[in-house]
Parts: C-alpha cells; structure tokens; sequence
C-alpha cells in the first residue's frame, strides 16, 4: 500500500502533499486539489488538525508519513550544489 507523504516546510502553518499523494488525499479527506507553479497538483491541511486529518488518511486504508524541512534557503542552495 502506498505511503502519503506529508511535510512542512518550515514557514507555513500547512502539511503540504504532492503528486499523486495529494490526488489520493485530496479525494479521501475532501480538500481542495490545486496546482503549484507547474501544473503539480498539491493540497494541505493545517498543521494544528493534521493528527485528525491522519487519522482519516489511516481509517480510509491509507499509511501516512510526515515529515518538516525546517533548513534555510542557504542551507537548500547548499545541498543543490551538492548533489
């Protein structure tokens, strides 16, 4: 069964969801669906109610994992370069 991927980058109040994690979450926990930049399709739920929206990712036959980048931007520059 597939993993949800859920992470929060650090400057906003959100898990965010991308891709088909966020095609899957979008339509289980009844959320808007929208775009990033390119058309990457992405949702979010707020940080303060995300274990509710887990437990109904989990409930629905899902597995859930979330995650925070909490790095600077120099510090996203950096390993850019280094890969």
């Amino acid at each position: 069964m597939p993993r949800i991927a859920c992470s929060s980058a650090g400057w906003g109040d959100f898990f965010e969801m991308f891709f088909e994690d966020a095609k899957i979450a979008a339509a289980t926990l009844d959320i808007a669906l929208t775009a990033h930049g390119a058309p990457i399709p992405m949702c979010g739920v707020p940080v303060h109610a995300a274990e509710g929206y887990f437990a109904r990712l989990i409930k629905a036959g899902h597995r859930a994992q979330a995650g925070s980048d909490d790095a600077t931007p120099q510090m996203r520059v950096r390993r850019r370069r280094w890969r």
